[in-house]
């Protein structure tokens, strides 16, 4: 067929037809790899992590949100965040300024982070300063960086070539030194139990304490207006000191907040006081010697406040960055916008074309997975912190809620679930299975319960057996129930009374049960760090170990499809396993994910894996590529017809190239039921030309 073409067409299109046929080939290729997971997409698209500093600049939140490194969010519609790209500091995040098109990232584990971030979508790292302390706190001065450390104190920088940070001085301060704003040739730092201590550094060799005022708290942050200090003194407050002169630093006056103070903003008269769990302190500090309360905003864990005009852009450790506004009559502040940064994703379940994520800090996220290379989040239910499993049980979903117990939430309108009940009674539930009417729970020391929620605004306990050790999984196979009891290894019970629960049998494995999976008469435990073992339960009473894959890392969750068995094991990603043959289980495949693998979930043709700081990320494991070309048509006027075909509502983008390197977009095509067509026009005498279909979404 090739050669036909090549006769009526020439030479050109000869070599159009081959490496169209070539990257044909490829993706059947690509087709075959998917067995051993193909990557189509993740969310939140970014690593995320707890929230403890935020700098503001042309309305973009530039954030040092710990474990998910710095992440820079456009806040120009606040009620819509979006964001526009992150840098993975490899440690944990917690202080940046910026400096010209850097950001200077403080991370207490790898030390002091120079970022180009002037393409905001794609911040790269020029340099990295790492001290052997826990940087803190930075402020920026000329050339210099200033560097709070909790350990050394105060560093200072040149960072003249952000490629090559070199220190060239600072002062030891006997550590805890928090947070540092520099004012000419002073740096004033916020020195935890010592309070305040003004260095002068206006010869960085040869630095020297010259003055310091010890709060009656613990110095978390500064902030300078003229001849004044403001201090966030943690337990203490806001304590407002005279620095006129720095060698004698003056108490001028206080306002004791009711939470911990981490963190301030000054816009006088106002102070904007970072008070934890207590929210947003708001003072008027027009007499400095005694500021009063304006109002209160609460928020879950405030750390650092600034001002964007008249809005306030909080750092709230658990609930991310949000913008607050005051506004109508009388004027209230409330929430213009928010975006969560942090959250350790758990678990997942798949219902339709929505996949309920179980966020140990972020609670219960709805996520539209229909185009998996683009999930969507489109609900969360707030009121919920912890949530480590979840069974969707037709119109309900039921949560392994931690100390909450069970949750009932209904999802029938995914963009707002709606708790409706559940079931605490002192339990700490850690994973959910749900059969019929019953929702079993895994709840650790105290072993499995069973929860009626039949009338989900009155669950009501009916029964559950106390296991020997620490329950944290547990599936259904008919009236059994196998629960992964950690040291004490799986327990199967009979559930069938649920008033009435009977321990059938078991099997000690030899490390941690962390999950369990059931498959005909066969139980798959992920083992902790004894990896994967496989148990015969054909005689619950009489259970034989059947066969092992042990691995060098930690088996946290084991899913089975078939013969095959999907192992999750943490940092190291996820273990595709032959077990065929139990006695002799083989390595398939493995994929080294970005974040710690904890669960798996299957719908369908993808695996839906839980990545703990990562997010969810959505794996293709069936043969059938997502994108093929099915035929290649010759048309009137020497064109060729590209037949594809994809998922149905698919968008794709043709793109040309010349070279095989630099791609032009040329048409956008939709796929309604499944299939597209493009027509390429005649090469003629242009140079060979290159065809190519990508997936949008």
């Amino acid at each position: 067929m090739i050669e036909r073409v090549s006769r009526l067409n020439g030479d050109v299109i000869f070599r159009k037809w081959s490496l169209l046929w070539l990257a044909v080939w490829l993706a059947g290729v690509l087709g075959v790899a998917a067995q051993q997971l193909v990557l189509l997409g993740t969310w939140p698209g970014h690593p995320q992590g707890n929230l403890y500093n935020v700098v503001i600049q042309d309305q973009k939140a530039f954030m040092a949100a710990g474990s998910g490194g710095l992440l820079i969010v456009s806040l120009t519609n606040p009620a819509a965040p979006v964001v526009l790209g992150y840098y993975q500091t490899r440690g944990s995040a917690v202080g940046v300024v910026l400096r010209g098109q850097y950001a200077f990232v403080a991370d207490s584990d790898t030390g002091v982070h120079a970022i180009n971030v002037s393409n905001p979508s794609a911040p790269v790292e020029s340099g990295v300063y790492y001290s052997g302390g826990i940087p803190s706190g930075l402020a920026v001065a000329g050339n210099y960086i200033y560097v709070a450390d909790q350990v050394l104190g105060l560093e200072i920088l040149d960072a003249t070539v952000p490629e090559s940070l070199v220190k060239v001085g600072g002062y030891n301060t006997g550590g805890d030194s928090y947070s540092v704003t520099v004012s000419g040739h002073y740096a004033y730092l916020a020195n935890g139990f010592s309070g305040l201590l003004v260095v002068d550094v206006q010869d960085p060799a040869n630095c020297a304490l010259v003055g310091s005022y010890d709060t009656s708290g613990v110095a978390l942050d500064i902030v300078l207006d003229g001849t004044r200090a403001y201090v966030a003194d943690a337990f203490s407050g806001l304590q407002i000191l005279d620095i006129s002169v720095p060698t004698n630093i003056t108490f001028i006056g206080n306002y004791n907040t009711p939470g911990i103070a981490y963190g301030l903003a000054v816009s006088l008269p106002y102070v904007a006081v970072a008070d934890g769990s207590a929210g947003i302190q708001l003072i008027d500090a027009s007499n400095p010697a005694q500021p009063q309360l304006v109002t209160n905003i609460p928020t879950y864990s405030a750390r650092k406040v600034k001002w964007m005009g008249a809005d306030l852009v909080v750092a709230d450790y658990v609930e991310g960055v949000k913008v607050l506004r005051e506004s109508g009559v009388p004027p209230q502040w409330a929430v213009a916008g928010r975006y969560y940064t942090g959250g350790h994703v758990s678990a997942s379940a798949i219902s339709g074309n929505i996949a309920y994520v179980a966020n140990q800090e972020g609670g219960l996220c709805m996520v539209d997975v229909r185009w998996p290379a683009n999930p969507t989040l489109i609900g969360r239910l707030e009121s919920l912190r912890r949530v480590y499993d979840i069974a969707p049980a037709g119109s309900y979903a039921c949560l392994a809620a931690g100390t909450n117990g069970l949750v009932v939430v209904d999802v029938r309108n995914p963009a707002q679930p709606v708790v409706v009940g559940g079931y605490s009674g002192g339990l700490d539930a850690r994973a959910v299975a749900v059969s019929g009417n019953l929702a079993l729970l895994a709840c650790t020391y105290d072993g499995l319960k069973i929860v009626d929620f039949s009338n989900p605004t009155n669950c009501v306990l009916v029964g559950g057996f106390d296991t020997l050790g620490y329950a944290s999984d547990v599936v259904v196979a008919g009236a059994r129930a196998y629960v992964a009891d950690g040291e004490a290894g799986v327990q199967i019970i009979d559930f069938s009374q649920p008033s009435n629960c009977v321990l059938l049998g078991g099997y000690n494995t030899l490390g941690l049960a962390q999950s369990v999976a059931v498959s005909g008469s066969y139980v798959y435990v992920a083992d902790g760090p004894y990896g994967l073992s496989i148990v015969d339960a054909t005689d619950p009473a009489a259970c034989v170990l059947a066969g092992l894959y042990p691995f060098n890392g930690f088996s946290a969750g084991v899913s089975v499809i078939g013969s095959r068995v999907y192992l999750s094991v943490g940092d190291s990603g996820v273990l595709v396993l032959d077990a065929s043959d139990p006695a002799q289980c083989s390595l398939l495949g493995q994929i080294q994910t970005d974040g710690w693998a904890r669960h798996l979930a299957f719908s369908g043709n993808n695996a839906y894996v839980s990545l703990d700081n990562y997010g969810l990320a959505i794996y293709q494991t069936d043969t059938a590529p997502v994108l093929s070309l099915q035929s290649l048509v010759r048309v009137p006027g020497g064109g060729i017809q590209f037949n594809l075909s994809s998922v149905p509502g698919a968008v794709l983008e043709m793109q040309v190239s010349s070279n095989f390197t630099n791609w032009t977009p040329v048409q956008t095509l939709v796929a309604p039921n499944g299939t597209a067509t493009f027509v390429a026009p005649p090469g003629g005498s242009a140079p060979r030309l290159f065809y190519r279909a990508k997936l949008v979404r």
